[in-house]
């Protein structure tokens, strides 16, 4: 009996073929959620950090904290970093320190006010 030549690809080499490319694109898909969830959370703490950064340079400016200031930093963080944000503000001696937490995140930042 004469052996027939296989031409062509069986349905179960198509399946495997398809199984491996679906795995690939899951792993890419899930690889790019991770660096897009890693970027907001470097955005969230860069922009805490220049409001950090505002209230301190303003508080240089003007010889020490106005009043005001560190609840107008409180909702300028949830804006940027959303409802659980919380930002304290403690003076110490001649300089500020400025705790900065949300979820997910958070920043310590001091600073020389006075001379």
């Amino acid at each position: 009996m004469a052996r027939r030549l296989q031409q062509g690809m069986t349905l179960i080499e198509v399946m495997v073929a398809l199984l491996v490319l679906s795995l690939g694109v899951m792993a890419a898909a899930a690889l790019q959620g991770r660096a897009l969830h890693g970027t907001d959370g470097a955005l969230r703490t860069t922009q805490a950090l220049y409001l950090a950064q505002a209230l301190l340079e303003g508080a240089r400016a003007a010889g020490g904290l106005r009043a005001g200031e560190a609840s107008a930093l409180q909702r300028e963080l949830v804006k940027v970093a959303g409802a659980s944000a919380q930002a304290q503000v403690r003076q110490a001696g001649n300089g500020l320190a400025l705790d900065l937490h949300w979820q997910g995140g958070g920043l310590a930042v001091q600073g020389q006010v006075g001379p």
